[in-house]
């Protein structure tokens, strides 16, 4: 049976005020082109207000400055956004992995385990894994000798956690991520590479995310660390001896080469690559596609790729872009001669 709230109930859990039915039934999310007479949406900016003459929602999360523009029940709150993400968390379902162990799981040597958890098929716990309370591990999940996984942390199906490894409490690592792996270190003897031997770890923090299909790798010496409050997204590579500051978020496809320092606070959007060996401060964002390649000691907002043109502009760009240093020189003569 579907979780039911009367709007007056979800106003005082996420802080906001009732305009309208205080009685109404909420059973649910949506947006204001899908919903029904039973969900709740959420308008962040005047130019959505349109949409509310054909909505069929139920309630809406509105600021109070819209709210006297809003034909429907609502909740109003100064940030709908926020207040709407905590509503929509009473409709979560509830996680079908049963207490306890299944009878699949294989358990190494002096283990923790509280009779708090939940292990699904499949997993495999190394030795002297140290496990807190309501942990949630999904199926065929590994996770390797010597690591600790805080209270209330969540793994989802085929999560790899190599040796070692600490992890907070209150984290959610999505499915087929893997932490802890050798990080990319290589020296050449010749002509032949040989394999730098990676002797740290990694440790993360408290309400960490980490999306699907990201890796993140343990350190050459010192440990790689993830602090508390990070999100970062699919398909995130974040190499060895790397450390992301407090709240710090990174979007898919971005990358963070060795030993770089994030500051607290900074956003990196989509397909961002960060040169290693630099520090960036805190209060930092970066635009799609931005190539960070030397250390950003001012907050502000950075970019460096270019937006798209049409294929035929792109290739006389191009073309002049060739020419360009021969033209700086010609203009440098030509002003030496003018003096």
């Amino acid at each position: 049976m579907k979780p039911h709230y009367a709007l007056a109930e979800i106003a005082q859990l996420i802080g906001a005020q009732v305009q309208g039915d205080a009685s109404k039934q909420i059973d649910g999310v949506a947006s204001l082109i899908s919903a029904t007479p039973s969900k709740l949406c959420f308008i962040m900016a005047p130019k959505y207000l349109a949409l509310l003459a054909d909505t069929k929602a139920g309630a809406v999360v509105i600021s109070p400055e819209l709210a006297a523009q809003c034909s429907i029940s609502a909740l109003v709150v100064k940030n709908p956004h926020l207040a709407f993400t905590r509503a929509a968390k009473l409709f979560v379902k509830e996680n079908s992995i049963p207490l306890g162990m299944h009878k699949s799981v294989i358990v190494g040597d002096n283990c923790h385990i509280p009779n708090t958890v939940r292990i699904a098929a499949g997993v495999v716990l190394g030795n002297n894994v140290q496990l807190g309370e309501q942990v949630i591990i999904g199926a065929n999940s590994v996770i390797g000798d010597d690591c600790q996984i805080g209270a209330n942390t969540e793994l989802k199906a085929n999560v790899t956690i190599y040796h070692n490894v600490s992890m907070g409490r209150d984290c959610l690592i999505q499915s087929g991520t893997v932490i802890g792996s050798d990080g990319f270190g290589n020296v050449k003897d010749g002509v032949h590479w040989i394999s730098v031997p990676q002797l740290g770890t990694v440790r993360i923090g408290n309400n960490v995310e980490i999306g699907a299909n990201s890796t993140i790798d343990r350190g050459a010496l010192d440990d790689t660390i993830i602090a508390d409050g990070v999100r970062l997204d699919n398909l995130v590579q974040v190499a060895h001896n790397v450390q992301l500051g407090e709240n710090t978020a990174m979007a898919a496809q971005s990358g963070v080469a060795g030993s770089a320092i994030v500051g607290k606070n900074c956003l990196v959007s989509g397909n961002v690559t960060i040169n290693g060996h630099i520090t960036v401060c805190d209060n930092v964002v970066f635009t799609g596609r931005a190539m960070v390649t030397n250390s950003i000691d001012e907050p502000g907002v950075y970019s460096s790729g270019t937006g798209i043109f049409k294929n035929l502009e792109w290739r006389k760009m191009v073309a002049r872009l060739r020419h360009l240093d021969k033209l700086a020189r010609t203009v440098s003569k030509l002003e030496k001669d003018s003096q």
